[in-house]
């Protein structure tokens, strides 16, 4: 792939870089040109975010403080092929239809489709695309494209600068969408190509050429954007980006709608109107969906009883949080909290696959034990007080039979929940906090793996012998 930051000169080289997250810590697939210089301080910045030793954020904020210019941080041109079908023209040619997911990446994209169909997901919108489309989009935000069975051909650019978000603004505030087909899709085609063969250049005052290049980009996309029609529902718009923004921080809040009409300067009406226009769902309709999810969090990642986890997010009844939990996950917030089975998800393309699991677990250890034989029996294990662990179970080789036993006070006290694990299914146990924890092999040389959010401690250790005169 060809990609360039500015200020560096180039060789090829390919790694994942790691950047701080939410639960499981993210990867990016960033593909980098590093400098042969490596005393440079800029390239030094490169060599320690290779190493892991530094964020992609903090590296573009660091790296940008010397550049206040525009910078490019991905360029390139793709095309698709037909399964099976070869090309040697481009090494970074898929061989068939893809899905790129991504999210809070510190860059903007635009691209063009130069051919062929796909499809892309941006703010909770569809948008079907085709050849001649044009898409400009703020990567911090979680957007996903893929092409359909008519493969696409695509030309684009990631890029960044310290205004951009401030220029981003802009651009919707004068009725700039993130989809448009502009009447001549030369001039854009053009500078992206341009820009392209710049960053392959050895021109010693590539970087001014380049955001030149940019800032005539990004003067195009500000003609394209003036949509006067679109103006006032842009402006509508943007005042009620303020509203969501605000349910999304106090949702833990008592909040009216005749609270939000009075802090807003908003008619209740036109707000309930417009809030279901733009967002499908009603203002309590939204905030109980933002108290449900963070309930179930808490059900999961925490021992937090129901009822605390009910006040904790706003839903200080008990019966209604549990009459409403039920409402929106079929299920009362204590069967939520049972052992559940993750079908973790696949992507796959002709260099192998990847699987993503379970999304805001934290992991403070990971553990692995492998057993020789099959029909190896261990557990059941489990730590007690402050110690106590939520658990994720896997299966790296070979099978397991996995078991939790309900260790809580209460009716499902005693009740057993088990699974088969394996290599081939990929599936994966997610066991609560409370619950004991064994599996038994039914491979040879089966390596099994668990994750845990707490620290192991010998003296809050404890175990059921399976023969022991537990009450099951």
């Amino acid at each position: 792939m060809y990609s360039y930051q500015c200020g560096l000169q180039s060789i090829e080289n390919r790694a994942n870089v790691q950047t701080k997250g939410s639960g499981f810590d993210q990867y990016v697939d960033f593909n980098i040109r590093l400098s042969k210089n490596s005393s440079q301080p800029s390239n030094q910045g490169y060599v320690k975010l290779l190493q892991g030793m530094m964020s992609m954020a903090d590296f573009i904020g660091k790296f940008s403080e010397g550049y206040k210019c525009c910078y490019v941080c991905e360029i390139e041109e793709f095309e698709t092929l037909p399964q099976g079908a070869k090309s040697g023209i481009y090494e970074n040619t898929l061989l068939f239809g893809y899905t790129s997911t991504r999210t809070d990446l510190v860059s903007f994209l635009c691209f063009v489709v130069l051919s062929g169909k796909g499809s892309l997901k941006y703010e909770g919108v569809d948008y079907e695309l085709g050849a001649g489309d044009y898409v400009f989009i703020d990567c911090r935000k979680a957007y996903s494209h893929s092409t359909s069975d008519d493969l696409w051909s695509l030309q684009w650019c990631h890029f960044y600068a310290p205004s951009l978000p401030a220029v981003y603004e802009k651009y919707k505030e004068r009725g700039g969408r993130p989809v448009f087909h502009p009447a001549d899709i030369e001039p854009f085609t053009t500078l992206l190509t341009d820009i392209y063969d710049l960053a392959l250049s050895s021109d010693y005052i590539r970087d001014v050429r380049i955001n030149e290049k940019l800032g005539t980009l990004l003067t195009l996309l500000m003609e394209q954007s003036w949509h006067p029609e679109s103006m006032t529902v842009s402006r509508k718009r943007l005042e009620l980006a303020a509203v969501k923004e605000y349910l999304d921080e106090h949702y833990t809040e008592k909040i009216a709608l005749d609270d939000l009409s009075e802090h807003f300067f908003i008619n209740k009406f036109y707000l309930s109107k417009i809030f279901r226009e733009t967002y499908g769902t009603t203002v309590n309709n939204y905030l109980i969906s933002k108290r449900i999810t963070r309930a179930k969090q808490l059900l999961r990642f925490t021992d937090m009883t129901v009822d605390e986890i009910g006040a904790a997010v706003g839903m200080a009844d008990a019966n209604y949080f549990s009459r409403m939990f039920r409402k929106v996950e079929g299920i009362s917030p204590r069967e939520y909290r049972k052992p559940i089975i993750i079908e973790t998800r696949r992507f796959e393309d002709f260099r192998g696959w990847m699987s993503v699991s379970a999304e805001g677990f934290h992991v403070l250890q990971i553990n692995q034990g492998f057993s020789k034989k099959a029909g190896t029996l261990r557990g059941l294990h489990f730590q007690e007080g402050e110690y106590v662990q939520t658990k994720l179970v896997s299966c790296l080789h070979g099978s397991i039979f996995n078991v939790a036993v309900d260790l809580r006070p209460g009716e499902n006290y005693g009740h057993a929940y088990g699974e088969i694990l394996s290599f081939e299914n990929q599936k994966q146990m997610y066991i609560p906090r409370g619950f004991a924890h064994g599996y038994l092999t039914l491979e040879d040389d089966t390596l099994m793996q668990w994750c845990v959010d707490n620290d192991f401690c010998a003296a809050a250790a404890k175990a059921v012998r399976y023969d022991s005169e537990f009450n099951w």
